[in-house]
């Protein structure tokens, strides 16, 4: 009997000795891609940074309260008045590269994270690390860490989300905000309950709350799975974009936290309103932040009317841009660079309500 037990212990550590071996070999070849994944995308933004022609430069910036590091590019004069660009789904700091030289020679000092779950940046786990509250905390920490206290915001998709959201809740620290195609809370809300024609385009919001399978589709060819979203007009060449956006998708977890996002959304657009059926029949006092919507007039994820935030806020202007996909910030670089600067250069309005401001440029 004693024998039967030595024996049956030098059989089972003989076994775990090879299943630890055994494990560790197999994980290797997936640890190996992933580093060279990571070693890609470093490499490819390094590259883009340097492209930028204007003394830029990229580092990790830990935000202390979020305990989390953003990738964050950098630009201009650290004295100068600050601007932070936000990017959206999939993008990358990237898509502002035809924007942060030209700010940074007006001497603004210029911020361009890869939001949280993005590219270099950290991507903590749990679609509730992706709550807009902590998406506007990081935008907080990220201008009290460059040593500022307010800024100027310029944001697309789903950073407009989040630049919305922020200038409603955090309206003494934004100075002007522009945002490029990325409806303001409750316009998109109210399109939602009226408009067939925006639930029907919002058919995507859906498809990722599926479990497993939109981030096999998405992570199966990144290259293929970024072209697809971003190139809609094949005369603009934003190669390095795909490329960059290609490289951030394939790494580990990135998918997952992307499409946290708009698990996170919809999972608070599902609880509702607690203050639901005690609705005020006052009209809703408007925001004094000078706001400059910029918009596609061919987006097919957002209908027109959802542009239009003039009744939430006082200093209102749209415009919108013919022949332009959701991507203004590729099919019209000229047109937004330009409209950015001469509304930041613009005078503050006195404080009296003024009449919104639409037209097409």
């Amino acid at each position: 009997m004693i024998r039967f037990f030595i024996k049956l212990i030098l059989t089972l550590g003989s076994a775990s000795y090879y299943t630890f071996w055994g494990t560790i070999f197999s994980v290797l070849p997936y640890a190996r891609k992933n580093l060279e994944r990571k070693r890609r995308a470093i490499e490819l933004n390094s590259q883009a940074v340097r492209n930028l022609n204007c003394n830029a430069s990229e580092k990790r910036v830990l935000l202390p309260k979020a305990n989390i590091n953003l990738h964050v590019v950098e630009a201009g004069e650290k004295q100068g008045h600050l601007v932070v660009l936000l990017h959206g789904f999939p993008e990358t700091w990237h898509c502002w590269a035809h924007l942060i030289p030209v700010l940074a020679a007006k001497g603004y000092h210029v911020i361009a994270p890869d939001m949280r779950g993005y590219n270099l940046s950290d991507k903590p786990a749990g679609v509730d690390e992706y709550k807009v509250t902590k998406l506007t905390s990081d935008v907080e920490e990220l201008i009290t860490v460059f040593g500022h206290k307010t800024a100027n915001i310029v944001a697309h998709d789903w950073g407009g989300v989040v630049a919305w959201a922020f200038t409603t809740n955090y309206s003494h620290i934004v100075d002007k905000l522009v945002v490029l195609n990325a409806p303001y809370t409750q316009a998109y809300q109210r399109a939602v309950k009226k408009n067939l024609s925006q639930v029907l385009s919002s058919w995507y919001i859906f498809f990722f709350q599926i479990p497993i399978i939109p981030i096999n589709l998405l992570k199966h060819d990144t290259e293929a799975t970024a072209r697809e979203f971003l190139v809609t007009n094949k005369k603009v060449n934003i190669e390095t974009d795909v490329q960059i956006v290609a490289s951030a998708m394939a790494q580990d977890g990135a998918v997952e936290s992307m499409l946290n996002y708009y698990k996170a959304l919809f999972k608070a657009l599902a609880a509702g309103d607690p203050k639901k059926g005690k609705r005020s029949q006052a009209p809703p006092t408007k925001h004094k932040t000078p706001v400059l919507v910029l918009w596609g007039e061919e987006d097919i994820a957002l209908v027109k009317q959802v542009a239009d935030a003039s009744e939430w806020f006082q200093d209102f202007t749209i415009r919108y841009i013919p022949k332009c996909s959701h991507w203004v910030n590729y099919d019209a670089p000229d047109e937004v660079k330009r409209e950015v600067v001469k509304f930041f250069e613009r005078k503050t309005v006195p404080q009296q309500p003024l009449q919104p401001e639409i037209s097409r440029l």
